[in-house]
């Protein structure tokens, strides 16, 4: 009993020491330094915008600024203020020790980061930030209202697209709103990837498309669409590529009971009809370019056609073999062929 107890005994001893031990850690004092952050975020309802200048970054209408922020604390409050530090810390204008005056200041970042709610929640003193300032200005903003016109990368529409809503807000610097153009507009662009979707005579919305200014004003700074898309209703044109010329063999058709009665027989440059070209959807003349689609001529002969004169000119009629569904156009110099027609020797039949 005695050996039990004097090992308890050894064990608190062990265990008080390593508490008293880990409590003077945590509260013996320490400094830090952690790389930082701020992203100054724009503010779509406020009636005036902060923008900052160099050292910060512009990160399309967000400003960043990086810093290097030195602290002073227990150990604990060090580290659990490195760990808040190390994350990006956001700011929207006009939070607190932000200016909201218009014109020309010098931020106190110190005290901007100091005042951030993640900050105030933890015991480590920021002894000191670099840089300790950045500049910026306050400007009051200003609205119009724009038309928005809708482009197409490729191809054309039937009918004019139709833009909704087919006015927009430019929101900007006042002066800036005061020196934009009479005509300007917001513009739609239907890019290429977005009209290959689209099947060509049917009327489609198009949902989300971005709105951009003019090329003209596009690096002037500060300026927003609202909203910053739209959508757009449209009928694509249909696309019609045309395949290249085709020597297309001529193939005669008769009725069945027919077909041992006659001989038809052409001349060698009526056994082809030359340059002939196909319209139509672009899978269906790529198909005919690779000859996974043959292009053939048919001479339909009736009864009364057989039975009349030896030696006749006709235009033929194009199809596809196989038949294909999409609507295609047959274009050729001429379609018409000469034949001579012939009533076979019945000792040949």
């Amino acid at each position: 009993m005695r050996f039990l107890r004097e090992i308890l005994t050894i064990l608190m001893v062990t265990l008080v020491a390593a508490l008293i031990w880990a409590f003077a850690e945590a509260e013996s004092l320490r400094k830090g330094e952690v790389a930082v952050e701020l992203y100054f975020e724009p503010d779509a309802t406020a009636d005036r915008q902060l923008k900052l200048r160099s050292p910060a970054e512009a990160i399309g209408d967000t400003d960043m600024v990086r810093l290097t922020v030195r602290l002073e604390g227990t150990a604990l409050s060090v580290d659990q203020a490195e760990r808040v530090l190390r994350k990006p810390l956001h700011f929207r204008p006009f939070d607190k020790s932000i200016p909201v005056t218009p014109g020309e200041h010098s931020l106190d970042l110190r005290k901007i980061l100091s005042d951030h709610p993640d900050i105030r929640e933890v015991a480590a003193t920021i002894a000191a930030v670099e840089p300790a300032t950045v500049p910026g200005r306050v400007e009051e903003l200003g609205t119009r209202e724009v038309d928005v016109r809708v482009e197409l990368a490729t191809g054309q529409a039937e009918m004019p697209p139709i833009p909704k809503p087919a006015k927009v807000t430019i929101r900007a610097p006042k002066d800036v709103i005061g020196s934009l153009p009479t005509d300007t507009v917001a513009i739609a662009m239907l890019e290429a990837p977005q009209l290959e979707r689209l099947l060509p005579g049917k009327s489609e919305m198009l949902a989300g498309v971005r709105l951009s200014l003019p090329e003209a004003l596009q690096n002037l700074k500060g300026i927003r669409l609202n909203p910053p898309n739209i959508d757009v209703e449209l009928v694509l044109a249909q696309r019609t590529p045309t395949s290249r010329p085709l020597n297309v063999p001529v193939h005669v058709v008769l009725a069945t009971v027919e077909q041992k009665r006659w001989d038809i027989t052409f001349d060698q440059r009526f056994q082809f009809v030359p340059d002939v070209t196909v319209t139509g959807p672009p899978e269906v003349i790529r198909q005919i370019e690779d000859r996974k689609v043959q292009v053939i001529a048919l001479l339909n002969l009736s009864f009364n056609e057989l039975e009349g004169a030896a030696v006749q000119t006709k235009e033929v009629v194009f199809m596809t073999m196989p038949q294909v569904q999409a609507p295609l156009r047959f274009s050729a110099p001429s379609k018409a062929v000469t034949f001579t027609i012939a009533r076979r020797d019945p000792a040949k039949r």
